[in-house]
């Protein structure tokens, strides 16, 4: 995976040196993996798993879809969350450089809290 290449994760962390798709969580800057998946379309069925379950639908959301060389997808994601949530604020922007050197290409993520 991208992310042993790297050095971002052991060796022993990845199942087989087959590619694999990782969710991470940022928190403090710090960057973690979540869960790891063998398909993209299952790691993109756990990343909306996991919007359903921390965004609420009762108050204004603010999201903003990040993508490194994923604009397509950042699209269909976008309209996702726009047909699922009262957005306040949804945008799509391109992680930077310094974001993106320590993702794997074709990345996507999400920022998003409630009012």
């Amino acid at each position: 995976s991208y992310f042993l290449r790297l050095g971002r994760i052991a060796e022993s962390e990845v199942a087989s040196q087959e590619e694999s798709y990782i969710i991470t969580i940022t928190r403090e800057g710090k960057l973690t993996v979540f869960e790891k998946y063998a398909t993209r379309k299952e790691a993109r069925h756990r990343l909306k798993s996991l919007v359903e379950e921390k965004a609420r639908k009762d108050t204004p959301l603010h999201a903003a879809v990040l993508h490194a060389a994923a604009r397509g997808e950042a699209e269909e994601f976008k309209k996702w969350i726009a047909s699922q949530y009262n957005c306040a604020e949804l945008w799509i922007g391109e992680a930077s450089p310094v974001v993106a050197i320590h993702l794997s290409p074709d990345s996507l993520g999400i920022a998003f809290y409630n009012e």
